[in-house]
């Protein structure tokens, strides 16, 4: 199953142009974040052809703002219909829908979670830099928690979150450790390898993601290769045994 995560930074008349519909062919589901969509928009949305789609908006904006910011559309094939649904969106910047494992042909369902969090010094976290970034960062933890032992998991979006050259896996861990990865980490030995990220600085964010993922059990392995390829920054997650 074929999954791609996008920020649209804005949809606008996106799901119209040549160039998306190119982008979207070559995924069964697409999680698009930063929509900036609201309720009624997305209720008269004309999707493309064979896709159908499950959304999430903010409630509110800043007085001051022009449009809503935020929002995630998350489009997939028709065929699709039948074998997935919305899990959980009970946190306005996180959208889960759940795939039920006779269409994966797996043991578990999946939750598929996409993401969005605005930049540390946008306006709506500075409204209450409190409250708002860090209760995303709390429902996540829970809902990771929550879901980790029933179901396999896929995180994605845009966390917002820089974490430069920070360990992204446990440091010091081996075979004898309780918190053991799956043996195809320590078969290729890319606990080894070095870090390949154009992306030098770390931030709040990036911590808070990086802390959370070691919390529940996930780590980010050196995918040295894919990040090359990528050119750009690239996270890997993969759930421990």
């Amino acid at each position: 199953m074929d999954v791609g995560f996008w920020n649209i930074n804005g949809l606008g008349s996106k799901l119209e142009s040549d160039s998306f519909t190119t982008v979207l062919k070559k995924y069964e589901i697409l999680c698009l974040t930063e929509t900036w969509g609201t309720d009624s928009a997305m209720e008269n949305l004309i999707l493309p052809e064979g896709y159908m789609a499950f959304y999430h908006n903010r409630k509110n904006k800043h007085k001051k703002a022009k449009r809503n910011s935020g929002g995630i559309l998350i489009l997939y094939k028709k065929h699709m219909n039948k074998f997935i649904r919305i899990k959980n969106k009970e946190e306005e910047n996180i959208l889960w829908v759940e795939i039920d494992k006779s269409y994966l042909s797996s043991e578990k369902n999946m939750v598929i979670g996409t993401v969005y969090i605005s930049p540390i010094n946008s306006t709506i976290n500075n409204i209450n830099i409190n409250s708002s970034y860090d209760e995303t960062f709390v429902s996540l933890y829970n809902q990771l928690l929550s879901f980790s032992n029933k179901y396999d998991i896929l995180l994605g979006g845009d966390f917002n979150a820089r974490t430069g050259n920070l360990s992204d896996f446990i440091e010091n861990i081996n075979k004898e450790d309780d918190f053991l990865p799956s043996s195809v980490l320590f078969k290729n030995n890319i606990f080894s390898r070095p870090r390949v990220n154009q992306d030098k600085t770390h931030n709040k964010f990036g911590l808070e993601l990086r802390d959370i993922c070691v919390a529940v059990r996930f780590i980010c392995p050196k995918w040295q290769d894919a990040r090359r390829l990528l050119g750009k920054i690239y996270i890997y997650w993969e759930k421990r045994l």
